[in-house]
């Protein structure tokens, strides 16, 4: 095995890693996010029943509306979707690679094709600006 060979294999494991662990960030993310909206709710509910104290009423109800706003925006099960794809795609190049002897400078190719379109596939944070003209993102665009 040549050391470009190599190389490139041990570069697109670590990539495959890398992309395993953001796609389980992202899960737990979105989970602790869905969990926790789902508990305040319910505990909002209780605390108004058993005539608590105002604030503590007011901060559960307010809880839930802000988890839904940040899963909103920051997208984790997108992410995650996403980081799940690329890992798939990884994997092939590196079994490419690795299994049918595709040529080094080939798979180096694709990798370069790979990330330029999963980049402009990258789930953005969600933040619009409301204009007379409608919604605008104030993200920007590729």
């Amino acid at each position: 095995m040549t050391d470009k060979k190599q190389k490139l294999l041990n570069e697109l494991t670590e990539q495959i890693e890398k992309r395993h662990r953001y796609t389980h960030l992202d899960f737990q993310a979105n989970q602790i996010l869905l969990w926790t909206t789902i508990a305040s709710s319910f505990l909002t509910a209780i605390v108004a029943v058993i005539d608590a104290e105002p604030w503590i009423t007011a901060s559960l109800a307010s809880l839930s509306g802000s988890l839904i706003l940040v899963d909103k925006y920051f997208t984790f099960s997108k992410r995650q979707i996403w980081n799940c794809v690329y890992r798939i795609k990884l994997e092939k190049l590196y079994r490419d690679l690795e299994y049918k002897n595709v040529d080094v400078s080939i798979i180096a190719d694709q990798w370069t094709a790979l990330d330029e379109e999963m980049e402009k596939n990258f789930p953005n944070v969600d933040f619009k600006v409301k204009t007379e003209k409608g919604d605008t993102s104030l993200v920007a665009t590729t």
